[in-house]
């Protein structure tokens, strides 16, 4: 649960989005945007439960808050990507074009990692 938690953690700081046209273009950080910022919030949640719980051996609220988190942060990260890929539609040279960068990519797989040992150690009621 760990792992999933400081990879979306450093997901959320790599850049996310990259829009551009004929004469600039921008990226923008996962921090810098609303979605990034509430994956940050979920992997820090997780470190902090994980210590908590561990310590007063509750890890039953932890392993299921993680598969909650866990699966909200792979929804999130799908959803970036498909509205992404729908709004990639130019009509003229002056329109934007955006596209997903490795951020979502690397927060996806923090999530999935973290949904996956979660619900593993739910079920063991570790």
């Amino acid at each position: 649960m760990l792992l999933g938690s400081i990879i979306i953690i450093i997901g959320s700081f790599l850049p996310w989005i990259k829009a551009y046209n004929l004469f600039e273009s921008a990226t923008f950080l996962g921090v810098e945007i609303f979605f990034g910022i509430i994956t940050m919030v979920f992997g820090l949640i997780i470190i902090l439960l994980v210590f908590i719980c561990k310590k007063f051996d509750k890890k039953i609220i932890s392993n299921r808050l993680g598969i909650l988190l866990g699966f909200i942060t792979i929804i999130i990260t799908l959803t970036t990507i498909q509205g992404t890929f729908a709004s990639d539609y130019s009509y003229s040279l002056f329109d934007p074009i955006i596209e997903v960068n490795i951020g979502v990519g690397i927060t996806l797989i923090g999530g999935s990692i973290l949904g996956i040992f979660s619900a593993i150690g739910s079920m063991r009621d570790d």
